[in-house]
Formats: C-alpha cells, structure tokens, sequence
C-alpha cells in the first residue's frame, strides 16, 4: 500500500478520522434475531494506514447454510472448534473501543453487533458510525453497481478472497479513503443543503456531513470544497447544436458510407460495407428524393444507425416547411447510444450544421421545484429515504439534463417511489410554481425541442404522442428503429390497470394528513383562520381518504377470497386469469365495488368544492399556485381511479380483454398474502395506430 499524502493525513484529523475501525461480519443469513455471525475482521486504520487488526472465525452453533458456504467458503467444520459468540466478544469490543466504525452497508453489520451485545448483555455501541456504500452511492452516483466488489476494482484493489471478512475489511477501510477526498471537494453550499435534512437524525456519515461543512466555514471557503476536483464530472447535455462549414444538402451517401468516404477518415474502427453504403442510399431515397414508407431488415452489425442518421440529417434542410424527424428507439438505452454516441461520430464527418435533442417522457426529468419541497420538509421521510435522496444532492451539482436516469447512485438504494414525488408532473410544474427555480429541466427541453431538426425518443413516448397529443412538435417524418416492438409500446398506452399499492399510493396523494401532502395542507392551514369553510372540507376530505382506504382493503381482500384458488403458491410464474364474464366474475363483490366507487365519487365533490372555494379567495390562481396545482392533479387523480374502476368492472366491451394478475410475495419467513391487479387492455390496436398514426 502506498503511503498516504501529507494532504491526506491532514484532512482525516480535521474530520476527526484520523483513527477508525474498518469492521465487517460474515453471518448465516441476512436476519440479525435468528441468523448469527460465523467471521469478524475489524482493522484498525491510524492516519490512513492499517495499524492493527481482529480477525476470528467463531462457532454460530447453527448449521451455516450451503448458500452462505457456496458465496463465503466457510463450511460447518471450519467454525466447530472456533470460539463461540460468548468468548470473542469482550475481545471484540475492546478492539472497537470507541473510535468511528466504518462499514459497507453499516446498518447490516451494525444491526448484528447490537443485537450480539443485546445477547450477552454488553451496552450497545455508540460510536460514529460511517458507510462506504452510502457514499459511493453519493459520490459515485453515475456508476452502475456499488457493490465492495465492484468499487474495489473501480479503485483497483486486489479481490482475491472476495466474501471473506478479512480482505473485505481492508477494501472497505482503504475505500473510505478515496471516498472520504472525494466528498471534501463538494462546496458548502452542497454540504449544508444535506446537513439541513439529516439534521436530528442518526443515519450514518451524519458526523461527517457536520465536520465537513464546519470545516469548510473555519477554512472560509464559499464556492469551492476543501480541494479541487482532479476529473470533474462531464455529464453530457440533452440537446446538441452544432455549426458545420458543409452543407448536407450536396453530399451523397457513397461520399460518406464509401471505401474512402467521409466516415473512413474519423472513425477509429471503419469497415466498409457495402450492404451500409446501400442501405443510407434507399433511406436517402425514401425520405428525401421520392418521400414515401420504407419497411428495412438489417441484420446485427450493419450500422443501421448511422446509415438512417444521415437521412434524417439531409431531411433537416426542409425543417422549415416540413418540421424535425422523429427518430424513435426501441429502449432507453438505445436511444442514449444513438443520442450520444452515433450522432455525433457522423455529425463530425460531415462537418454539417445541425439542432438535435433527446427527449423522454416527463417522468424521467427531476423538477428542481418539487425536489426542494421534499427535502424542506425532512420529518415526512424515513432514514432509508433520506440516505437515497442524498445521491440526488450530488448528482444535482453536475447533471445538465435533470435525467434522473444519470444517477444510479439514487436507483440503487431502491425507493422507487420517491422518484414520483420529485419528478416532473403536469399538475405541478408550471411556470408560476417553478420560475423561482429558473424553470424545470424538462420545460426547457421541450422549448428546445421546437427549434430541433432531429428529435431522438423512445417508442414509448411516440406512442403516448398518439394517446396524448402536443407532447412533441408536429412533424411528417419519423424512423422507427425496431419496428417490430412498436406495438407493444402501443398496447402499453391502451391499458387500464387497478392494483391495490397503486390505488393506495394515490389515495395517499389526496389524503390532507398524508407527509406527502404537507405542504398543500399548511396552506390550506395559514388561510384557513379567516376562511373556516376550507379547514372543514379538508377535513372532511380527510375522513373521506381514510373511509375509501377502508373500502379499498375490503374489496381487495374480498377478492382475495374469491380468486385464491386460481392461483398457486406453488409455481414459479403465475398464471394470468382470463376473465369471460366479467358481470359474473365481480357479481360476488359488487357490493364493495360500488361502496369503493362512492367513496372515491364523495372524494371528489369535496375536492371540487375545494378548488371552488380557493378560487373564490384567489380567482387569477396566483396567491397560491401550490394548492390550486395540488387540488387540480387530485382531481385528476380520483377521476382516473374511478374511469379505471367503472371500465374494468362495469359493462363488458367485446373489442377488450380483461384479467386478472396474481403475486405471492416473498417476506423473511413465510410467503405474504396473494397480491391481485386488474387489467384490460384493447384486443386489437391496428385500427387505432393506422388512424392516428401510420396515415399521417
């Protein structure tokens, strides 16, 4: 191990770091009441360098499970004459004493270090305590896993003996290091904004947070971190001009595609092909010569893309009179290659001026507005909450797009849910309510997608522009890339679903005691002094919440009842229930469907009768654009919950099919109850698509 710097040293004992115990467990399961520890190794790093160490296989006097023995090594025999629990763990604790503890995924190993200090009657440990995946999470947020593994080689540390506590012990506490730097080069105004949310609780690398912004105030440093970033991060932008000294409109494909053609002299791995050559010339042909429909096969390793790319881009000529070329991908991923890798390779071969964006739907954009609702309101999220919103803090410092798909750091703590709480909504993002935040992401973008000549999207997004017009320009040229999966996208658009955690998360939206709706409701608190009527239909709007949750688990759990037995624990994959008859299949419940649809009926007359009354108090919606924003996307909200309830239960229509889907979920110990959703979905959409899409 090399030494550490001067810089280094200096920066640990500031944070108090200067010594710290790097620790990690080895147990016979993931469940710290019923599983045990089978290996320790705790290392004691002094000034950044290893120091000393502890490490002890130890007798579970349980079986280790063969899973645990296939992943770890360690087998029955290894532990069956090692110390027990009892005898190591006096030891253990004294070599812990109380310097900060440093883990990767401390709760794990902090949950089995209290709980063997409950069982031996030892007082827990109150140590700092610090977490290396929180941290890369945070710091490292566009990497795409953080396992120890996986950051050992991004660091290059040797893996050899990978699950065994040892050597993961000394990753882990030489991880620390390079993370440690890295977090110290954030400016305060990062540091604070993550300290105004943790503040009062006990998730771990509080501590450091808190030093960290201290010592940032003592050095007196405002627009800078302790230390410079050696490789800032170079996100990549979601629109792309560029000026070109050519004019596309005199080039033709075979000076680009051919032997020795414009292509030949950028790109590093060129490969003439005569099937590209040909196949830019027919789509050339059939988007700018003699415009018309064109159906391609092309095998794997053509170079479709960049074939396709060049027609589109000799049609931007005629963006003035025709509009942009949509070009739609199949996936996410596809399009972020297309976007960002191909476009520009050929771009820079013709050296032609062009105006291109990469555009998906709203929900993949953060809206800076409500993300900062969230976080000033800290006491409505749990722990687990707050350490995944933390990469968002960070990657929010460099993103250029606000695609909250650039920061895994946030996908991997797996709170999906707070994705729709910060994402960018029509019934919240407005000018008014998001101009003090210079706009949304995703409300520039869509102005810039007016002025581009190529718009790349997915097929998702241009077939919601089906169902939901104005989502993208007009326009009388699209290349759809694996057409063949267009109409899955289709279907996708055309189907109704009602699952009762999707039901409950949106009651959960309109319910005025909900954490999510804190910021709503205290509105309707500070006005409500002097207009009582608003603070009784809140109220009542409450109480109607909590009756339609009642109704919502009645109803589901009487279905339950009804389709348990087409369904079995049993298999692997479950079967999907065709529903013939759906007057005979919902008859038993069709006294808890139309109390759910009186509830939900109820809900939405006194949310009516809200938005009455605040624009009664705020006619031109400008005194508080919050609540008239919130009380518009709940009627919305109850709307859809009770179009979706009428149309999957009400009258059969033969050109739908409808079915029901189940889901044994798995908890620690024992399966948890059936999980039903209901769905329909169009028989055939060919009508549809040819109307509303293919004749245009």
């Amino acid at each position: 191990m090399s030494k550490i710097s001067l810089e280094r040293k200096e920066l640990l004992k500031q944070l108090e770091l200067s010594c710290y115990i790097a620790f990690d467990f080895e147990t016979t399961g993931l469940d710290p009441n019923h599983d045990r520890i089978i290996e320790v190794a705790a290392i004691k790093f002094r000034e950044g360098e290893i120091a000393d160490r502890y490490v002890q296989l130890i007798n579970p006097n349980i079986d280790i499970p063969e899973l645990i023995t296939d992943i770890t090594g360690i087998t029955n025999s290894m532990v069956q004459f090692k110390p027990t629990e009892e005898s190591i763990v006096d030891d253990l604790l004294a070599f812990i004493g109380n310097y900060p503890l440093v883990a990767h995924n401390i709760n794990f190993d902090n949950n089995f270090l209290n709980k063997l200090c409950q069982r031996w009657s030892r007082d827990p440990q109150s140590n700092s305590k610090y977490d290396t995946l929180q941290l890369a999470r945070s710091v490292l947020f566009e990497q795409p896993v953080f396992n120890l593994g996986a950051l050992s080689e991004y660091y290059n540390l040797p893996l050899e003996c990978a699950h065994r506590a040892e050597n993961d012990t000394k990753n882990t506490g030489l991880i620390f290091l390079e993370l440690i730097e890295e977090v110290s080069k954030y400016p305060i105004k990062i540091i604070s904004k993550i300290n105004g949310m943790i503040k009062g609780t006990s998730i771990p690398n509080q501590k450091l947070y808190v030093d960290l912004g201290n010592l940032l105030i003592k050095k007196g440093e405002i627009k800078r971190g302790v230390s410079n970033f050696s490789h800032p991060k170079d996100l990549s932008s979601n629109t792309l001009f560029c000026d070109g000294n050519n004019s596309v409109e005199n080039i033709l494909a075979e000076e680009v595609f051919g032997a020795s053609g414009l292509l030949s002299k950028i790109h590093p791995n060129f490969e003439h092909r005569v099937s590209q050559e040909k196949y830019a010339e027919v789509v050339d042909h059939t988007l700018n010569i003699e415009p018309g429909i064109g159906v391609f096969e092309a095998g794997t390793g053509l170079g479709k893309s960049m074939s396709y790319l060049f027609g589109a881009i000799r049609r931007s000529t005629n963006f003035e009179e025709e509009g942009p070329t949509i070009i739609a991908c199949n996936t996410k991923h596809l399009q972020d290659q297309l976007f960002y890798k191909d476009l520009p390779t050929i771009l820079k071969a013709l050296d032609v001026p062009l105006k291109a964006v990469l555009l998906k739907g709203r929900k993949n954009y953060i809206c800076k507005t409500r993300f900062k609702w969230l976080i000033s309101e800290p006491k409505t999220l749990d722990r687990a909450d707050l350490e995944a919103i933390i990469p968002l803090i960070f990657w929010m410092y460099w993103t250029k797009t606000g695609d909250m798909s650039e920061c895994s750091g946030f996908f991997n703590a797996r709170r999906e849910w707070l994705r729709s709480s910060v994402n960018s909504d029509s019934g919240f993002c407005t000018g008014d309510i998001c101009s003090g935040n210079d706009g949304c992401y995703y409300g520039k973008l869509r102005k810039a997608a007016y002025y581009a000549e190529v718009i790349v999207i997915n097929h998702s997004l241009l077939m919601a522009d089906i169902v939901q017009k104005g989502l993208l320009p007009d326009y009388k040229s699209v290349i759809i890339d694996e057409a063949h999966n267009l109409t899955k996208s289709a279907y996708d658009q055309f189907r109704v679903e009602w699952s009762e955690q999707q039901v409950l998360y949106n009651l959960q939206n309109l319910d005025p005691s909900f954490s999510r709706s804190a910021r709503w409701n205290n509105i309707i608190n500070s006005i409500g002094e002097k207009n009582p009527d608003l603070i009784g239909l809140r109220d009542e709007l409450k109480r109607e919440v909590l009756k339609a949750k009642d109704h919502l688990n009645i109803l589901m759990e009487r279905l339950r009842e009804e389709k348990q037995h087409s369904f079995n624990s049993d298999k692997s994959y479950q079967e999907q229930l065709i529903l013939r008859n759906i007057s005979k299949e919902y008859a038993p419940i069709k006294t808890e469907i139309n109390s759910m649809r009186n509830a939900m009926e109820r809900m939405m007359r006194i949310t009516s009768s809200l938005k009455k009354a605040t624009l009664e108090l705020d006619s031109d919606r400008s005194k508080y654009p919050i609540l008239h924003a919130s009380l518009d996307r709940g009627l919305e909200i109850i709307v859809g919950l009770i179009d979706s309830l009428i149309m999957l239960t009400g009258d059969q229509d033969p050109e739908w099919v409808y079915w029901i889907d189940g889901e044994f979920k798995y908890g620690t110990h024992k399966k948890d109850a059936l999980a039903l959703s209901l769905f329909m979905v169009m028989v055939d959409i060919s009508s549809i698509l040819r109307r509303k899409f293919f004749e245009k």
